[in-house]
């Protein structure tokens, strides 16, 4: 049997911040394209990066809320929220208690009206793992098992704790014990592996860093400008190019970072030391084109 908690409000609302969010993205791109390219262009498209980052991270959580359901037989309690899965044994169950009774939480994590989901606490109860969409007295009940306190919303509490209670007379079928588990893909992983986390961190920086430091030398250059071949030596063969000509060397780098950005996502899950492997790579590809920037300006 599956109850699904009122999510109109908590959709509705991260709906409007996913917009707005890709909103203020697409109009710092616009601003990046539509002036001369220069360090504030840079700066720009830093901007509508992030803000499509958290456009990014506002979809996942709507997902997440659209697939929020809370899956209940005679062995267990299944809330599932997104990749994340609680199993809550049947047996470990000590009592039901009504908000009605108990009050409301003060909830910190990833919390907007219509979506409360992280850690609660109450002064009457204690701590409380909440999986929340509607702060009302009365759709909201908490599960008191041995070990935690679970806070979840449903449209009908009466009936759900009666459902509960003639699951639990009639036995468990498996022996279960309550835990935690998430659906293996990448977006778990990167919210875990530490080190996924700082090599994607240091790999989008060295970009940026090679972007801004050509930006910073290409302002002052004149319009034509000699290239000398090999750098180190000079007056062996130069050619006289436009500076625009330059861009290749950065366009080459953000290259290399997308292939290896879309080959890490691709072969993570089958080998981490190859996926820490590309994104390394790419740090110091990045790195080596910043070099040869400043040695071509």
């Amino acid at each position: 049997m599956t109850f699904h908690p009122p999510r109109a409000l908590g959709l509705t609302v991260g709906t409007c911040m996913s917009m707005w969010s890709i909103s203020i993205a697409l109009l710092f791109i616009n601003f990046a394209m539509s002036n001369n390219f220069s360090v504030t262009t840079i700066i720009y498209s830093m901007i509508a990066f992030c803000m499509g980052c958290i456009t990014i991270f506002f979809a996942r959580w709507n997902y997440s809320l659209v697939t929020m359901e809370y899956s209940l037989d005679r062995n267990g309690i299944v809330i599932r929220w997104g990749e994340n899965i609680q199993i809550i044994s049947l047996n470990s169950i000590k009592s039901i208690i009504p908000a009605s009774s108990a009050g409301l939480p003060k909830i910190s994590g990833i919390s907007w009206p219509g979506n409360y989901i992280g850690k609660g606490k109450l002064s009457t109860i204690g701590n409380i793992q909440c999986y929340i969409t509607e702060k009302h007295l009365d759709k909201v009940i908490y599960l008191v098992t041995e070990k935690e306190i679970y806070g979840i919303s449903v449209e009908n509490p009466r009936k759900f704790a009666q459902e509960v209670q003639l699951r639990k007379n009639l036995g468990q079928l498996i022996s279960l014990k309550s835990h935690a588990q998430r659906i293996p893909n990448f977006w778990c992983s990167l919210t875990s592996d530490r080190y996924l986390q700082y090599l994607l961190s240091f790999s989008f920086v060295s970009g940026f860093l090679m972007w801004l430091l050509f930006a910073i030398q290409f302002e002052d250059l004149p319009s034509q400008i000699n290239m000398n071949f090999p750098l180190y030596i000079q007056n062996e063969i130069i050619s006289f190019k436009s500076k625009y000509s330059l861009f290749a060397l950065p366009q080459a780098a953000s290259i290399i970072l997308l292939l290896n950005l879309a080959l890490t996502f691709f072969i993570y899950k089958a080998t981490k030391f190859l996926a820490y492997l590309f994104l390394l790579t790419t740090i110091i590809t990045s790195l080596s084109f910043s070099i040869a920037i400043m040695m071509s300006i």
